[in-house]
């Protein structure tokens, strides 16, 4: 549905799957299969994740790579020994590329 509208219906759009896409990669991670709420909101998860696979909405992993000003946004600096300065030391929201183009930037903290 969203691949079918139009490029301000998208623009508008964009904020509630940022949103939405957040929500889903932070519960994701949080597996609890005791919970019959979260076995049900993992199967969506996975079924989400294969959707956005079969429309080529990708998932750019940017931990530990130098910062690149076009795809991620720099909250803050942090110190780190495990990353050289100028890298991403924590990915604090991820970045999605759709066909190529950007969907949405990373937000991340950057080692000094």
């Amino acid at each position: 549905a969203f691949e079918r509208q139009n490029l301000l219906a998208r623009w508008f759009s964009r904020p509630f799957f940022q949103q939405a896409l957040e929500i889903l990669d932070t519960n994701a991670s949080q597996q609890s299969p005791a919970n019959p709420a979260m076995e049900g909101l993992q199967l969506v998860v996975s079924r989400l994740r294969r959707m956005m696979a079969e429309r080529d909405i990708k998932r750019l992993e940017v931990t530990g790579k130098p910062f690149d000003a076009e795809i991620m946004n720099a909250v803050s600096v942090v110190e780190s020994s495990q990353y050289p300065p100028g890298h991403v030391a924590e990915e604090l929201s991820p970045a999605y590329r759709w066909r190529g183009q950007l969907l949405r930037c990373a937000d991340v903290r950057v080692s000094r």
